[in-house]
């Protein structure tokens, strides 16, 4: 009674009731998510999802909406949920909102441009598929990212932090032209080597980030450990450079040694990782194993 008594004396309060609970949509949306980042099932129909509070549901945009479609996502959910079968059939019409997308296929994105998030590091192959490189943690939620994650390396204790994302034809036409404005650099591109060189301290390293652009700085140390607090998570094996001011969206960039020898290009050493007031944080190419074959 004392509780509807404050709510009639405050009209901008608003009781609404509603037909599903808010766990039970979040089961349903955390359970879809599981799907596609842990079961690794691929759909291409599907461009997004989420809780959409104002209709009660979770919204499911689909490329083709029809009615088979949205049938054929429904027997994915049922074959792959951790939820019964007979509990996503009896609910999916009452839980689930499907709708039409309409994505514009992007342009050309090339090494340090942005990817939504972050910033895309270099084109690489995993698994024969083509694809990029960014940091790992960028990768951590796919719905924010324009392809497919298939490889994310970001966890407690872990050496490096970086990822691997397929590209589909919503993705664009990835180049290994650097995104940098600079006259100097701009024709500069992330170029193979048949041997990487071995990062030392003293090196001279150059960054092509999303939101601060191109900037170089000095390794001060070749095997260190970065704490970043936001995640609670510690990462080995970075190399710490004495770069200033890396923004958020610059993680993933593509760090390389510039060249201007008669073989021109840009080597690619690794993508960043994080920063501070006065560090820069990159993971080494070396650490890479599953990209050292396929890197182009």
């Amino acid at each position: 009674m004392f509780l509807e008594e404050i709510i009639r004396k405050n009209d901008s309060i608003i009781i609404e009731y509603v037909d599903n609970s808010y766990n039970d949509l979040i089961e349903y949306k955390e359970n879809i998510d599981k799907m596609f980042e842990t079961k690794k099932i691929v759909y291409k129909n599907i461009t997004s999802n989420g809780i959409d509070v104002k209709n009660n549901k979770v919204g499911i945009v689909l490329k083709d909406n029809s009615k088979s479609e949205q049938e054929n996502f429904t027997n994915l959910l049922m074959e792959n949920s951790d939820m019964s079968k007979a509990r996503v059939k009896e609910n999916f019409t009452s839980l689930l909102n499907f709708d039409q997308g309409n994505i514009n296929k992007m342009s050309n994105v090339n090494a340090g441009s942005s990817i939504g998030i972050c910033t895309m590091g270099f084109r690489v192959k995993y698994n024969g598929k083509e694809g990029y490189v960014s940091a790992g943690h960028c990768l951590t939620d796919p719905s924010r990212i324009n392809g497919i994650v298939r490889f994310v390396r970001f966890a407690d204790h872990w050496s490096g932090d970086y990822g691997f994302v397929e590209a589909n034809e919503y993705t664009g036409t990835l180049t290994n032209k650097l995104n940098i404005t600079t006259p100097s650099s701009s024709k500069l591109a992330v170029v193979r080597a048949k041997d990487l060189p071995r990062l030392a301290v003293g090196t001279i390293v150059s960054k092509c980030g999303a939101i601060t652009g191109f900037n170089a700085s000095v390794i001060q140390k070749i095997h260190t450990t970065a704490y970043y607090w936001e995640d609670n998570v510690t990462i080995y094996e970075l190399v710490k450079t004495d770069l200033a001011g890396i923004e958020k969206g610059d993680s993933g960039s593509p760090v390389f040694l510039p060249r201007k020898d008669s073989d021109g290009g840009a080597i690619p050493m690794g993508v960043l990782s994080g920063g501070d007031s006065y560090s820069m944080y990159f993971t080494d190419i070396n650490y890479m194993p599953e990209f050292n074959d396929g890197r182009y």
